[in-house]
């Protein structure tokens, strides 16, 4: 009996010692990974989404700024002549509008004075010929000690008076006027008697001044402007041409006379 417990003691303490030594790292077994884990973690790299097409737009151009296209107006509408009353006041005779009463015979000076020719004037933004009878006069602003603006004031009070209507809607310096009559500054200035025409630094001064005078018989075209320091009147007084050429009788062909 002695014997046998001399034996089994020492094997209950090794197995004692045995229970009690700590587990060596990695021997404990690594929680069971869900089936194809470790395929996805160590086969080929996934491939990334692949990102939303991107569709490229192209903005519309944007539009000009109102007046790019060009400067040159398309011409307005025809000027109707019936729009302007035909007057009813008591009519001077031509030339119609006098000149200043202070000046001498010898400060009016008259560049034109003919019974029958031809003068372009200005009617909205047209330019048209005037036929019948011409009288150009003009005198300088300084002799009355006037401004431009008291030559302007002066003659629109006296052409009012007579039912007289301003109907220029254009310059006749203006590109565009110019444009649509030829191009040729100079020959279109030469048709309508302007020899040249001053810069007016105030606003309320035309420069150039084209009236109409509807009589019950007849239309008077009057032209008011300033040129070199000088007050031009220009009056055209629509008429037709007087005859005065006559064929010779025909006994009088006959005889050879």
């Amino acid at each position: 009996m002695m014997r046998l417990s001399n034996c089994v003691l020492p094997l209950l303490v090794v197995a004692g010692l045995s229970a009690c030594q700590p587990r060596q790292p990695g021997t404990q077994q690594a929680a069971a990974a869900p089936p194809g884990a470790m395929q996805a973690a160590t086969g080929p790299a996934a491939a990334a989404p692949a990102a939303p097409a991107v569709h490229e737009i192209h903005a519309a151009p944007a539009a000009p700024p109102p007046g790019a296209a060009g400067n040159a107006a398309a011409p307005g509408k025809a000027f109707d002549l019936q729009s302007i009353p035909v007057t009813s006041a008591a009519l001077p005779p031509f030339p119609y509008v006098a000149m200043p009463s202070e000046l001498g015979p010898k400060q009016i000076y008259t560049e034109k004075d003919i019974e029958f020719d031809r003068v372009y004037v200005i009617a909205g933004e047209d330019m048209r010929p005037a036929e019948g009878k011409v009288l150009q006069r003009k005198f300088f602003l300084h002799t009355l000690k006037w401004s431009p603006l008291a030559a302007h004031r002066n003659y629109e009070t006296a052409l009012s008076a007579l039912g007289a209507r301003r109907v220029d809607a254009i310059h006749p310096f203006d590109e565009r006027f110019v444009d649509r009559n030829g191009g040729d500054s100079a020959a279109i200035w030469k048709k309508m008697q302007i020899p040249h025409l001053d810069r007016m630094e105030d606003p309320d001064v035309p420069g150039f001044e084209q009236w109409l005078l509807r009589t019950p018989d007849t239309h008077v075209w009057i032209s008011f402007f300033l040129a070199n320091g000088q007050v031009h009147v220009l009056t055209v007084e629509e008429k037709a041409m007087r005859q005065l050429v006559q064929t010779l009788p025909a006994t009088a062909l006959s005889t050879g006379r």
